[in-house]
């Protein structure tokens, strides 16, 4: 899939797991976020191509007809007289380099001097610096046709290859330029001019490649790289839109037209925020490591297979003192959270229900161990013990006491602290049992009437409530009535839903979390949807959720809006607002819920008017296809495994129970059965 559009001042991020690229779309670098980045450290503020055709020179950022994302590289169209110049970005596997192929095609009768003259702007800064006395050096090495930016802050290399009839040049300048951006002053560096000159014939294409490396480590290997691409650059290509069809195969999911897109593009997201063995919660500047984010984020790469870099991920964040809350890329953490242990352990479970794994559990009994004596230490009669702190939940402008999405979360990870401990056959297991009821029974404390108040003390309309909701943590009779006050108008707007009623007297539309719509929140309600067998209303939020592709960041959803304006606000690019979807759909729309400790797949699909299919469904070292068609009376389910399973499948129904149910042409009223390699299941309602 790609998104194609006329520059209109949105902007887009590229990504190789080592350096990150963000750019406008008409290819110019408009703010002090733009640029290349390896992680929180800035290397290069822009690069750009002033391009002379015989004596007229052009700017091409002011010719940018077209611009085409793909999830791997980028191509703009740039028109300028006679000549149609193209440029495709892309960022080689594995190599902290950077590409950028420029295309000259030739259409005037008669032949053309064309000169590139590549200006790269260095700024070695970290993401929370503006304007610094930085000092930088410069080398040209003529044998391989780049030239270096030293600083002690980082390295740059760029520069083309040689090829036949074209004439390389660097004419030193050592420039400090200064400017502002968003009211905040800048400084950066122009090493000097590079200029690439050749003749171009009428009707003739000719390629010129750029190659850009950048690291804040220095440049031991990546000098090796940068060779390699003189040689390989368009081999590395092939190999990326390879690997981006692979993972059309692992990842593939069959809706109405607006929907694949989205699941398409979270998809995408995701894999756009991994960074090393974690991932970063947002770009352009949540580029550490924040465990709320992750862990909420965390079903949507097990849904998506990934269960390598799901795995990394435990291990990264697995810490004798505890879980912390964030972890810097220079390895500083802190542990200022109430949920991060919560949810690290509901991560544990989840991982353990996807992979079939029991043995990473076993292998970390120290882990769980520190975990359990945190929770002996923090369980207060039957609350998570909390200090009317902020920064403790993920509402962390605010100070708020025992907000009931920390219960809820306290509570499910209690539940699952019981499971395993059974694994390692622990006689504590027992104890977290009760607990767990404990807590739940404490969470009903929290109802007044109509929905569930947000604190102990607060009785705000919130949608903090939805998280129990979605954890079955409260009565059946009570669901319907949180959504219902969910999707009125003081809490759900044409971009999602608020942090807090319009109704209430603190509401301010613009306050991160008095007011403001978030991805996250709205996840949770069309979670919330589904679950209730809601589609309708789900889809008409997820229909709108996609427009939101092309409004900030190509492909990208939007941390925040401001719910009375309509426009995104903060993070451009942001892990939760795409992962949730991923798990919304797999767990609660195809209602796939892999649950291996207990050798069983649970089957749980909304009612569906017409046909969706789910392909390449990772259960453990199966893969599972799920083809559902049907109408509000009849429905049937097709399930296939490229193996056979060794987990059972347990039916589930989200309205009334069947009149009857068939499976593999024969009747059953367990709503259980061993699959086959293929099997079909035709429900009458």
């Amino acid at each position: 899939m790609e998104i194609t559009t006329t520059p209109k001042g949105t902007h887009y991020f590229l990504s190789n797991n080592k350096l990150f690229l963000m750019r406008n779309d008409n290819g110019a670098f408009t703010n002090k976020w733009m640029g290349i980045w390896d992680g929180e450290n800035k290397l290069i503020d822009s690069y750009s191509y002033k391009i002379r055709i015989d004596d007229n020179e052009q700017d091409p950022y002011n010719h940018c007809e077209k611009m085409i994302y793909r999830a791997f590289e980028s191509v703009h169209a740039y028109k300028i007289p006679g000549i149609i110049m193209q440029e495709n970005t892309y960022l080689p596997q594995r190599k902290k380099v950077i590409v950028s192929v420029l295309t000259f095609k030739n259409t005037s009768p008669v032949k053309k001097v064309i000169t590139i003259n590549f200006v790269m702007n260095a700024n070695h800064r970290n993401y929370g610096e503006n304007w610094h006395d930085t000092q930088y050096k410069t080398i040209f090495e003529a044998f391989n046709s780049h030239v270096q930016v030293s600083s002690e802050k980082g390295d740059v290399l760029y520069g083309t290859r040689k090829q036949k009839n074209v004439v390389i040049n660097f004419y030193p300048l050592s420039t400090y330029n200064e400017y502002d951006s968003e009211g905040n002053k800048q400084k950066n560096f122009t090493p000097g001019a590079y200029t690439v000159q050749f003749e171009i014939n009428p009707r003739q294409t000719i390629e010129i490649p750029f190659f850009i490396a950048a690291s804040k480590t220095g440049l031991k290997g990546t000098l090796v790289s940068f060779v390699d691409l003189q040689k390989n650059y368009a081999k590395e290509r092939q190999e990326l839109e390879k690997e981006q069809k692979n993972v059309l195969k692992k990842y593939s999911v069959k809706l109405e037209k607006g929907l694949e897109e989205l699941t398409y593009w979270s998809h995408h997201t995701m894999n756009l925020l991994k960074h090393e063995n974690a991932l970063f919660a947002g770009l352009p500047w949540f580029t550490q490591y924040w465990a709320r984010d992750t862990f909420w984020s965390y079903k949507g790469l097990l849904c998506a297979g990934d269960f390598e870099h799901a795995y990394k991920i435990l291990n990264f964040f697995a810490d004798k003192k505890g879980i912390p809350n964030q972890i810097k890329i220079n390895k500083e953490k802190n542990y200022d959270s109430l949920d991060a242990t919560t949810m690290y352990v509901n991560a544990l479970i989840n991982y353990v229900n996807y992979t079939g794994d029991v043995q990473f559990i076993k292998n970390n009994r120290e882990l769980i161990s520190t975990i359990d004596k945190w929770f002996d230490e923090n369980h207060d009669n039957g609350y998570l013990k909390e200090a009317n702190e902020k920064d403790k939940t993920w509402m962390d402008t605010l100070k708020r006491e025992r907000g009931i999405e920390i219960q809820a979360l306290y509570a499910q990870s209690c539940k699952n602290m019981a499971l395993l401990l059974k694994m390692l056959k622990s006689e504590k297991a027992e104890q977290y049992e009760k607990k767990y009821e404990e807590i739940k029974q404490k969470i009903h404390d929290y109802w007044i009437g109509e929905y569930y108040k947000d604190t102990e003390t607060s009785k705000s309309l919130t949608p903090n409530q939805l998280v129990p909701l979605i954890l079955n943590l409260i009565p059946k009779e009570n669901e319907k009535k949180i959504i219902d006050k969910m999707i009125l108008p003081e809490m759900l707007c044409e971009k999602g839903l608020r942090t807090l009623s319009k109704n209430d007297s603190e509401y301010f539309a613009e306050a991160y979390h008095k007011g403001k719509v978030w991805g996250l929140t709205t996840n949770w309600l069309i979670t919330a949807l589904l679950k209730q067998n809601n589609l309708g209303k789900a889809t008409e939020i997820l229909e709108k959720t996609r427009n939101n592709l092309e409004e900030h960041a190509l492909g990208c959803l939007s941390e925040t809006f401001n719910p009375e304006t309509l426009t995104p606000t903060d993070a451009s690019c942001q892990l939760w607002s795409a992962s949730l979807i991923l798990s919304g759909i797999d767990e609660e729309l195809f209602g796939i819920k892999p649950e291996l400790t207990k050798k069983q797949v649970t089957l749980t699909p909304c009612t569906v008017n017409g046909k969706i299919e789910r392909h390449n469904k990772k259960i453990g070292n199966v893969l599972m296809d799920v083809m559902i068609e049907g109408s509000e009376k009849k429905q049937k389910i097709r399930v296939y495994f490229n193996k056979k399973p060794e987990f059972k499948i347990k039916l589930e129904f989200k309205q009334k129970q069947p009149i009857t149910l068939e499976i593999n042409g024969e009747k059953n009223e367990s709503y259980e059965f061993m699959p086959k390699l293929e099997n079909e299941i035709k429900i009458v309602f």
